[in-house]
């Protein structure tokens, strides 16, 4: 079993190399390499007996070790050369062991997945040789301030209204997916800056400023990430869409007009190139899965803050996500709720966008379970803008 889930894992990344075709030869002679490796590592249950040994025997056991070492060494190269990665010496050392034990990890992972105990499975994703502090630089909400001041500026958040749980939720549709009605923009990939809060701030603005103009327009993460320090946001070192929404009360500039850059920078706003203004937001009924059921399928998508420091997180593939010990103690990623649905084994979840490319998860997407336990602590603190 553990073969042959390594080697559908191998087929992942196959499938990777496959989908961007390349005229380059040393990446063809690569894959060309994978593909025969892990068929000799798939049919080891058939190549072992011709050599009158079985997997548990200890010639066996070192034959197995060395072709799982030999396709393991061809997977790093094929990984380098399609995530276009450069290491040598003690570099390419610690980079390649973060490699091979998080593709142990995720092999371990899926066979559990292949036996029915998990309800997602993980793959190999551009993450995988990056330390843990790299991927933490990626996971940049930070809790909005209870102090009543910062810097001198009294805070709103406690001011804005509540949106509560009201109506029966079997009256809600039973399936919402905004990006199928236009309020959702492509998937976008916020790079190494913590800037996961602007993200999320900004394409939740854009759905509502959609919902008011029938035109949907990018909003400027870069114009959040460069402007709202006053109010307690720190840049690429992490923030909250609470005071994004704060800050976009006086306008927000489109993302063609303050492009992204992934840095911090001097505000640059421009009002003649703000596209709209909020009058401020929501905080949805905290810990209240209906109550965010309720805003996402009434008034759209809405940014959440989740707990996505599991390695499972980093190398989610697809399913319903649902690890044990992912709970709203750990908040430190901001995305975006943009629906809800029930699979067809009959398993709740919303459907969540990342801002982390579509390399990962389902395109750039995850299915995290709905009504088990506010799951990562999705209902924790969710809040959506309000556009007039």
């Amino acid at each position: 079993m553990k073969f042959q889930v390594l080697c559908l894992t191998v087929t992942t990344l196959l499938a990777a190399a496959l989908a961007a075709p390349s005229n380059d030869a040393a990446e063809a002679a690569l894959i060309n390499d994978l593909q025969q490796k892990a068929s000799a590592a798939n049919l080891s249950h058939v190549i072992l007996p011709l050599f009158n040994m079985d997997g548990g025997s200890s010639d066996g056991m070192k034959l197995k070790r060395e072709i799982e070492a030999d396709l393991m060494d061809s997977m790093w190269k094929l990984f380098k050369l399609l995530f276009q990665r450069s290491y040598s010496g003690l570099e390419e050392t610690r980079r390649k062991v973060l490699f091979e034990e998080r593709v142990k990890m995720i092999v371990a992972h899926n066979i559990q997945y292949q036996l029915g105990l998990q309800s997602f499975d993980m793959t190999i994703n551009n993450l995988i040789d990056r330390t843990e502090a790299e991927q933490a630089m990626l996971r940049g909400y930070r809790h909005p301030s209870q102090r009543d001041e910062i810097n001198g500026r009294h805070k709103r958040q406690a001011l804005m209204p509540t949106y509560y749980y009201t109506i029966n939720v079997n009256s809600l549709p039973a399936t919402v997916n905004w990006t199928a009605k236009g309020w959702v923009g492509p998937v976008l990939n916020q790079g190494s800056c913590g800037s996961c809060w602007a993200f999320s701030a900004a394409e939740a603005l854009s759905s509502q400023y959609y919902n008011i103009s029938g035109t949907y327009v990018e909003l400027s993460e870069q114009n959040l990430i460069d402007c709202t320090g006053y109010l307690g946001n720190n840049g690429c070192a992490g923030g909250c869409y609470q005071y994004a929404f704060e800050y976009a009360e006086n306008g927000i500039d489109s993302a063609a007009s303050y492009p992204y850059t992934g840095m911090n920078g001097t505000c640059a706003y421009n009002p003649s190139n703000s596209v709209t203004k909020d009058v401020g937001w929501w905080n949805i009924e905290r810990n209240s899965e209906f109550a965010l059921q309720q805003a996402v399928a009434l008034v759209g998508p809405v940014s959440v803050a989740i707990d996505a420091g599991l390695p499972s997180f980093q190398y989610y593939k697809s399913g319903v996500y649902a690890p044990a010990g992912c709970t709203w103690v750990n908040i430190d990623h901001a995305v975006l709720a943009v629906g809800y649905g029930t699979t067809s084994n009959g398993q709740a979840y919303w459907l969540l966008e990342n801002s982390w490319g579509t390399s990962w998860g389902m395109n750039g997407y995850m299915m995290m379970a709905r009504n088990d336990g506010n799951m990562c602590g999705i209902a924790y603190e969710p809040a959506v803008p309000i556009i007039n």
